[in-house]
């Protein structure tokens, strides 16, 4: 690897100076490693030109081997460097050196990190869940891992209390886990805490899109869901998880998920002092089936804080062959929770402690140790698998539902909707009249030419065993003019209160309007920072200008506390009600100005938060740019 220009630079300067003032807000940590490749990240306080030194460990140095350079060409604040060409089974050193435009610069220290592992080798990992608000104990929970010298971790979700404060992330995420994080890459998933944040994707580097994703390591598969947003029978995520499933070849499978399918927990799920439990997280129970009929082995989550181990389930029934063991794991920090009076049929093992969790998995055999904050050992279990379980077609004779490959539901004049089998022996029937496809109904052959706003409802046959149905809405729209130009950067925003009598939610945007309006005012940029607003009842709304800078489609995602709405155009693109992740609408605008409206509003309760992103024609999705908001 030849050392670049600008990369000689900064390594000369970065020895020849160090500033006082530019330093590390989140120092280096590892994310997303694969046989060739790891990404390591960081933030600095100013904005930074940076590189990573990076070498194997060689004989008889005297001093870390740091041969190979990684030069990041964008000064930024959050630092991303995918290393490249790495070699597979192999350890590696590191030091990350970021430099100023005045020439100021911050190294770290030397780091260690080693790349994935073949099939054939002993794989080590720890499980974490629920770290949120709580540092001190999160740090003796990472540092006791840390002792444990293991490879990588999993993180079911709730990585902070509140995904939208940065200092949540800062000081009680990433300082107290750096001597863990600065060594081994955490593969997580967010939870109900997080909140959809941005802040989530700025920081975690995994797989494509992120928030669900599956990845390999040694003969264990892991699949990695988002129970915040919908995984009942035909969403994307349960058909995208079925397909992984179906498809997956490895010896283990474990996936991962913030809510509990099954849990004895007191009062989360139907308070038990004076009422019926529902055991469980019963929208996330819907990805059972899929897990007992790919031959899932261990099903990983948290939300509840405290320990919790089933037995073998299959059916609602314990089964010692066919069942799956899961692990509620939500005890790195969050605040202890009881379980209820009454033993459920499904709990082997349940604790109110804080703990991780350690797997070692060497061929066929499986090694868990649940382990708590004082490092004792608490409770245990092997598994002995000698074959990889296949589909159970006996037990689950339905296909899987249809992919849809078409990701793009707004068109001008026509579009082709794209969709795949899981097995290429099922075939796909649909229809456009809103009724349930049949086996009669029309055969799908190739790419389904729409010409106007309609429902296309999909499913595989296998004979006569039908999938779960899909449903894919588009809509033939216009592309919306834009003006030319506005008078000012920017947005503004009316301020509101409402009497205690207006509740959790309001039941139509006119009430806000005709409420209690206390100001008026502009922003430089989209957000509540700079508004200055009570505990409850209160709402704004944001109006002015989005500027598309080329001709196409805008995917816009919007989420806030309690209730979010955005027009366009006077035309309601999202409409969101205590949703934990930010939902989606799509349009199709020319370039220039477009008219927006932005309403939220904060019932009784919940900590104010809003965030709109946008994904243009050639853009990724991101915030919008304060320079893309205007008003006259």
């Amino acid at each position: 690897m030849v050392l670049r220009t600008l990369a000689c630079y900064l390594l000369s300067i970065s020895i020849a100076c160090a500033s006082s003032t530019l330093k590390f807000i989140v120092k280096p940590y590892l994310q997303n490693a694969t046989p060739t490749t790891i990404t390591v990240m960081w933030e600095t306080n100013e904005q930074c030109q940076s590189i990573v030194r990076y070498g194997e460990p060689k004989f008889n140095q005297g001093r870390a081997n740091l041969e190979f350079v990684v030069e990041l060409e964008d000064s930024t604040l959050i630092h991303e460097a995918v290393l490249q060409n790495l070699k597979p089974e192999s350890n590696y050193f590191y030091q990350v050196v970021s430099v100023n435009p005045q020439g100021d610069s911050v190294l770290s220290e030397i780091n260690t990190f080693q790349t994935t592992l073949a099939k054939d080798k002993a794989v080590a990992f720890a499980v974490f869940c629920d770290a949120q608000s709580n540092p001190e104990t999160w740090g003796k929970i990472t540092d006791l891992a840390w002792q444990e010298r293991p490879h990588f971790a999993i993180l079911g979700g709730d990585l902070v209390d509140f995904g939208f404060n940065k200092d949540d992330w800062v000081d009680e995420f990433f300082a107290p886990a750096n001597q863990f994080m600065k060594h081994y890459p955490i593969y997580s998933v967010p939870g109900n805490h997080e909140h959809d944040a941005y802040l989530y994707y700025q920081y975690m580097a995994n797989p494509d899109p992120e928030y669900r994703y599956t990845f390999n390591y040694g003969n264990i598969q892991f699949f990695m869901i988002d129970t915040d947003r919908d995984v009942s029978p035909g969403s994307p995520q349960y058909t995208w998880l079925e397909n992984q499933l179906a498809k997956s070849t490895s010896h283990w499978k474990i996936a991962m998920h913030h809510h509990p399918p099954y849990s004895s927990e007191e009062n989360d799920y139907g308070d038990v002092n004076f009422e019926k439990s529902e055991e469980g997280d019963l929208d996330t129970r819907q990805l059972v089936p899929l897990y007992e009929k790919y031959g899932v082995d261990l099903v990983i989550f948290g939300h509840i804080h405290a320990y919790e181990r089933t037995w073998p389930i299959f059916k609602e029934r314990v089964n010692q062959e066919k069942g799956v063991i899961y692990l509620n794991m939500g005890g790195a920090g969050g605040g202890l929770e009881n379980a209820s009076f009454q033993r459920p049929f499904f709990t082997h093992k349940v604790k109110k402690v804080h703990h991780f969790g350690l797997i070692n998995v060497q061929g066929p055999t499986l090694n868990f140790e649940a382990i708590n904050e004082n490092g004792i050992i608490f409770d245990s279990f092997s598994l002995n698998k000698p074959n990889p379980t296949s589909i159970r077609s006996v037990d689950f004779p339905n296909p899987p539902a249809p992919i849809v490959v078409t990701d793009q539901f707004v068109f001008e004049n026509n579009m082709n909707l794209v969709l795949r089998p899981v097995f290429e022996r099922n075939e796909i029937r649909f229809t456009t009249d809103h009724t349930e496809p049949t086996k009669n109904s029309g055969l799908y052959k190739g790419p389904i030419d729409v010409k106007e706003t309609t429902t296309i409802k999909a499913a595989c046959f296998d004979g006569t065993s039908k999938s779960p149905t899909v449903e894919i809405h588009v809509k033939k729209q216009k592309p919306y003019a834009g003006k030319k130009k506005v008078k000012n950067r920017g947005i503004k925003y009316d301020y509101f209160t409402l009497d205690n009598q207006s509740g959790r939610y309001i039941n139509d945007w006119k009430i806000l309007k005709e409420a209690n309006l206390e100001r008026s005012g502009t922003l430089e940029r989209f957000g509540l920072e700079e508004i200055m607003h009570r505990k409850k009842f209160w709402g704004v709304i944001f109006s002015g200008y989005f500027y598309a800078k080329a001709n196409g489609l805008y995917s816009f995602y919007g989420h806030g506390t309690r209730q979010f709405s955005m027009k366009i155009h006077n035309k309601t693109l999202i409409e969101e009600i205590t949703e934990d992740v930010g939902i989606q609408g799509q349009v199709l605008l020319q370039k220039g100005w477009h008219p927006i409206e932005i309403y939220h509003y904060v019932g009784a309760s919940g900590t104010p938060c809003i965030q709109l992103l946008v994904e243009g024609p050639n853009d990724i999705r991101k915030p919008i740019n304060p320079f893309q908001l205007g008003y006259n």
